[in-house]
This record gives C-alpha cells, structure tokens and sequence, in this order.
C-alpha cells in the first residue's frame, strides 16, 4: 500500500543518512544521492506554541539545493493543535473532540535557489530561509532547540525544578 511504501521510504532514508553521519558526517554529495526526490523537512525539529520560532537547524541545508519554503500555521481559539506541552494521548483528544482545526500554509517563494557562496555555507541558508519565513509569520526567531523544549516539559511534569534548569543565577 501507498502508506506502507511511504513509511518505508522514509525509514530506509533515516537508516541511510545514520550511517553517514556516523562515518563522518552527511556531505552534500552523499546527501544528493540518498534525496534524488522530494523531501519535506521541518528544520525547527519541533513545534513551538505560534507566537516564536525556534533556530533553524543547518542539517536540512547541507546540500545547498533550491528550496520551495513554506509556512503552516495552525490559528486555534480554544485548543493549540502544535502540540505544545501535552502528553501525545491527551493532544490526540483534544485534537479528535475539537469542533474545528484549522491550518494556514503561507507560500514564501516560489523556489529560492541559493548563490555558491550560501549554498557553501548550510548555516547562513538556514537563517536566510527562517528571516524569511518568520517575516511573514510576524513572529521572532530564538534561541531554543527541541532539548530547550524537552527540558520545559520535564519541568511541567516535576521532574526538575526551576533551579535545575536555569542553573546559578
């Protein structure tokens, strides 16, 4: 089946680009070669709650290839479907049980394909794509990552206090 075939694809690519970043790291060329076709990524590497972005990670940009960058923002009056700090049972709820879920896809550009000098360097592209994207969301970009998040969440539950996170003031 299409799903079947989907998910295989796509765990057969994550087992590819493993061992190439454990041999050394993904270079472009190895990169191109394992792409060959479209590939959707979502370089935040989390969700956040709407109101900023997270850093960009450079992965996504290593192979210097043009990108069709699009924005997907989820407006929500009583439930946020991002998916923010919730345990995955009870976010699935109240995404099924919400009258409506709504999403906005905003088309930055067409397709921005990148100088030699960006393409050479996956953390300038990054931030050049996020600037864009973050523009026409209004929204500011920060200095989080998903392990920023994961430690949130450990807070939410307990697990660690404010001290343990923040550290010395």
């Amino acid at each position: 089946d299409a799903k079947g075939g989907t998910a295989a694809w796509l765990g057969g690519f994550q087992r590819e680009l493993a061992a190439c970043r454990r041999a050394g790291g993904a270079d472009r060329d190895h990169f191109c070669d394992l792409c060959g076709r479209t590939l959707v990524v979502f370089p935040e590497g989390t969700t956040t709650n709407g109101h900023y972005m997270c850093r960009f990670r450079s992965g996504p940009f290593i192979a210097g290839l043009p990108v069709h960058a699009v924005a997907v923002r989820s407006p929500f009056r009583a439930f946020n479907p991002s998916w923010e700090s919730i345990t995955l049972p009870e976010h699935l709820w109240r995404l099924m049980t919400q009258a409506t879920n709504r999403v906005e896809v905003h088309e930055i550009v067409p397709e921005f394909v990148p100088s030699r000098d960006m393409a050479r360097d996956p953390g300038r592209y990054a931030d050049w794509v996020q600037g864009e994207m973050a523009a026409v969301l209004g929204q500011p970009v920060v200095d989080l990552s998903r392990a920023d998040k994961l430690l949130y969440h450990q807070y939410l539950v307990g697990k660690l206090s404010a001290d343990e996170i923040l550290g010395p003031r």
